[in-house]
């Protein structure tokens, strides 16, 4: 049975591996934190911030204690660099980002295309990744265009940041679930494509 926004109805059913990336939490001055440092003996693959920090997700308010809640989707550059950088340099043929069309803040990327995923539920901004984008997407800074949706036309991955989620699922190929699996900058678990969504 598949269930409705499971892992697998995100990013696809039929990868050999789907990889979840959590979002590290923060100390006061930036540092990452695990969420395997917060709930030890977790199973992370099931686990929801709210079961690993006891606060419901996105409840962190202005002087609330350590640590701080994780960054949504691609706005943690804990994540996003590394994930770019094994990404990127595994991809084949033209890799394709989607910035998400709701954000008040950020331009429209120029040159952009409006795609939807998931039957309707987001749409994005998509553009080709050029070698001055890729640069900029594997740099701590604020990219131009946040990889919110990603994938190449080789059909090796697919990544997933949503602005609503505290971690990135990614479809792919074994020898990119690897790759990520053994970068120390990221911590990631293999998820069940017909698991729910865990917030």
């Amino acid at each position: 049975m598949t269930v409705l926004h499971s892992w697998g109805t995100w990013v696809g059913m039929d990868w050999p591996c789907i990889i979840r990336v959590l979002n590290p939490a923060t100390t006061p001055d930036h540092s990452p934190v695990r969420w395997a440092d917060l709930a030890p003996g977790t199973d992370l693959a099931r686990a929801s911030w709210e079961s690993v920090s006891g606060r419901p997700w996105q409840q962190d308010f202005s002087g609330s204690p350590w640590p701080w809640e994780p960054a949504e989707g691609a706005d943690s550059s804990h994540s996003r660099v590394p994930l770019m950088q094994i990404l990127l340099e595994q991809a084949t043929g033209t890799v394709w980002v989607g910035q998400w069309d709701g954000y008040a803040h950020r331009p429209r990327p120029e040159g952009s295309r409006h795609m939807t995923f998931n039957d309707g539920h987001r749409g994005y901004f998509v553009v080709e990744v050029t070698p001055e984008l890729r640069r900029a997407l594997e740099d701590p800074a604020d990219p131009p265009v946040l990889p919110n949706r990603m994938w190449d036309d080789g059909g090796t991955f697919t990544l997933d940041a949503d602005t609503d989620l505290p971690s990135i699922v990614i479809g792919c190929t074994k020898d990119i679930a690897e790759a990520i699996e053994a970068d120390e900058r990221l911590e990631s678990v293999r998820v069940d494509p017909h698991d729910p969504i865990r917030v």
